[in-house]
């Protein structure tokens, strides 16, 4: 007789094979099972995974109520691939099973059926999301406040506005946030109100919302409220400007360095270097003349650490043997900071010739994106798996489909040895990682997965590759499990497990 956990197999490969209505029955005994609770969760995540990397879902109303059903499994991990699974098949049946969902006991299933019907986005899930607006727990607000920032749909501005009036401070402070996404007077104007609130953290939203609008009208209310009696707030204003970056935020980040808080002081000189721009350095050297000599010593420590950088930036960099590969071009994975090391370098001018840059949806990318004419951008977060925070993005199948047709471009060049490949993304560990395996891999073909993910650990020790990515992209390049197999043998050697 078979073992339970080979049925249990069985029953999981054949929901794969046959999408059809009596498979239904057979997840459910998956999702249901008691006598193999390690393995329970496994089969039911990967199940729900299935459906959302092959863009096929399993499209009826069996299908449907029971992942909805699924929304209130015990285990976290297996609700949040249900709730992925549901937005990805989307439509009339599944948005009024969320509607329902509303409504269920379990403030948890409340907040996924939130979830799913924020990545949905039609207006019946919208509808849904401004009820949700006004459910009695705190817990269920917030996410819809997140969820309808990120539709930016105009009509939804006037409820978040309301919003702003909520009892609890982290329902303010995610509705702050979430008007980041209207960049109308309006929007500002309330904004301003938003920084004179009694909790530090809905101030400090007020700050990034208003930093992320960005408009005319907004910097000049940043400006304005240099006098704030908070000197946090102060500080994360000045801070602000700095990531704005136009020669229009000089005015304050010079006002900044006249500031009786010392860190402000100092931080007001920094972001005037970071801008890089002539204006602002000549600005930042007039304040040589300051009055106070504390200012004067560290604007004259901030100006020589900036010509130290600048002196040091035209130091050659070398590629090392361990980033070449006869059948790949030079890699180089990297963090966005690190970025300008390597296109702006002059010694390495040109060097460069693939681009792919990875952040957060709406994060900056890099001033020297540009540089590059063969580039791609994309936007997720690094998350593995479905996060209950709608502000989060998980990698989709898209994604993955434009990496892959990135690294075909990459194979039809006929001079593609001739240049570098540079995968960035925050911190060069992760999301960078990973992407930069799909494209080895994709160049390497089938067979030779192991020895993609060797060439990424060998240009980059310290890479983690991002869990999810990995399954994507052997997914899409059609692999059956092999690169997710040589990824799972090299994670304790990665510290992973």
């Amino acid at each position: 007789m078979p073992s339970e956990d080979a049925l249990l197999e069985f029953q999981y490969q054949l929901l794969r094979l046959t999408g059809s209505d009596r498979a239904i029955a057979l997840i459910h005994s998956v999702i249901q099972a008691t006598t193999s609770q390690a393995l329970e969760p496994k089969f039911a995540v990967e199940a729900a995974q299935n459906i959302a990397i092959t863009g096929e879902p399993i499209d009826s109303e069996a299908a449907v109520a029971e992942l909805l059903s699924t929304l209130a499994h015990p285990n976290v991990e297996v609700q949040s691939w249900a709730a992925w699974a549901l937005s990805q098949i989307g439509g009339e049946t599944v948005v009024a099973g969320l509607l329902a969902a509303l409504q269920h006991e379990s403030i948890a299933v409340q907040g996924w059926a939130v979830w799913a019907l924020g990545q949905i986005g039609t207006e019946a899930a919208i509808t849904g999301l401004l009820q949700a607006l006004q459910a009695p727990e705190a817990a269920v607000r917030w996410k819809a406040a997140a969820a309808l920032g990120k539709t930016k749909q105009p009509h939804v501005r006037d409820s978040l506005l309301q919003a702003m009036a909520d009892p609890d401070p982290y329902v303010r402070e995610r509705v702050v946030l979430a008007l980041r996404h209207f960049a109308d007077d309006v929007v500002v104007e309330r904004l301003l109100w938003a920084l004179y609130d009694s909790k530090p953290s809905v101030r400090s939203q007020a700050v990034v919302a208003l930093g992320a609008i960005a408009t005319e009208t907004a910097i000049a209310k940043l400006l304005d409220s240099l006098e704030h009696p908070d000197p946090k707030v102060r500080d994360h204003i000045i801070w602000t400007l700095g990531e704005i970056g136009s020669d229009a935020v000089i005015p304050g980040l010079l006002q900044g360095i006249q500031d009786v808080n010392r860190q402000i002081q100092k931080r007001s000189a920094q972001m005037l270097v970071a801008l890089e721009t002539p204006t602002a350095i000549a600005a930042l050297q007039r304040s040589l003349q300051n009055d106070d000599a504390t200012v004067r010593e560290f604007v004259a420590e901030v100006l020589q650490r900036q010509a130290t950088d600048i002196s040091e930036s035209g130091l050659e960099v070398q590629l090392s043997a361990q980033n070449q590969h006869p059948d790949l071009p030079p890699l180089i994975i990297t963090s966005q900071a690190e970025v300008s090391r390597y296109i702006a370098n002059p010694a390495l001018a040109g060097e460069v010739k693939y681009l792919i840059s990875i952040g957060s949806p709406g994060a900056k990318p890099p001033r020297e994106l540009h540089q590059v004419a063969q580039r791609l951008r994309l936007e997720f977060d690094d998350i593995d798996a479905p996060f209950d925070d709608p502000e989060y993005t998980l990698a989709t199948a898209e994604h993955l489909h434009q990496v892959v047709q990135f690294a075909k471009a990459i194979a039809q060049d006929q001079s593609k040895w001739d240049g570098t490949l540079l995968v960035h993304c925050q911190a060069g560990i992760s999301r960078s990682a990973a992407i930069a395996l799909a494209v080895c891999a994709s160049l390497l073909g089938a067979g030779r997965e192991a020895e993609a993910l060797a060439y990424v650990l060998a240009v980059r020790p310290k890479a983690r590759p991002n869990a999810w990515i990995v399954t994507l992209a052997d997914a899409i390049l059609e692999r059956d499990g092999k690169l997710v197999q040589a990824f799972q043998q090299a994670k304790p050697n990665l510290g992973l497990w």
